[in-house]
């Protein structure tokens, strides 16, 4: 039978609606692994609840299984990936509790969802800032978007793309700051050892395979 505890704060700020996860489970009694979802929706749009079905579905194939929201858009991308990575801690110290395995942590992300979830496993300061060293197992991009905000935003505009002002506000109008969104600029120096599953629709600029 697959239980859940929905809406479970995995920060201090409890008045904050967007800090919250629910956890699918079966049985407490077997190290299980444990997938954590991070949805898409350019960073401004999207909901955990629109993905119960995942929730259940994956415990049915014997995962214990985390569904996340975190902060949307006017928020930037550090703010937005520090709440994905304080989620991360929270599985990290509770999964135990639901039968999953603390040494087998998996994040699968959708979209922009995936750019968060390689953002925050590339680099170290998410975890850093917590003392700890990254927890992360694995990584499943599902046709993750923006692994390269930096090259992306300079082959686009606003005449060219109707969602370029909501990427402009996530990564500023700076394009530093676009080349520190990027996941991709920290790969040279990550020296972590990771199970990588990839798929992608289309192989765009923004959807780059490491």
């Amino acid at each position: 039978m697959v239980r859940s505890i929905r809406n479970i704060s995995y920060k201090n700020d409890t008045h904050n609606k967007h800090n919250t996860l629910d956890v699918y489970y079966s049985s407490k009694d077997s190290l299980r692994d444990f997938l954590v979802f991070v949805h898409g929706g350019k960073w401004k749009h999207g909901h955990k609840n629109r993905y119960k079905f995942l929730g259940r579905n994956f415990v049915r194939k014997g995962l214990v299984t985390v569904i996340i929201d975190y902060s949307l858009s006017p928020n930037q991308i550090d703010k937005i990936a520090e709440d994905c990575a304080a989620a991360i801690i929270w599985v990290h110290q509770y999964v135990s509790k639901y039968g999953g395995n603390p040494n087998r942590i998996f994040l699968m992300g959708y979209s922009s969802g995936g750019h968060l979830i390689e953002f925050i496993n590339s680099n170290t300061r998410f975890f850093d800032q917590y003392n700890m060293t990254n927890p992360i197992y694995g990584i499943i991009l599902l046709d993750a978007f923006g692994l390269d905000m930096c090259e992306y935003l300079k082959q686009t505009s606003s005449k060219t793309n109707k969602h370029y002002n909501t990427y402009i506000q996530v990564c500023s109008n700076d394009p530093k700051k676009w080349s520190q969104a990027s996941s991709m600029k920290y790969w040279k120096k990550y020296t972590k050892s990771s199970s990588y599953f990839n798929w992608w629709k289309n192989l765009s600029s923004d959807s780059n395979s490491k």
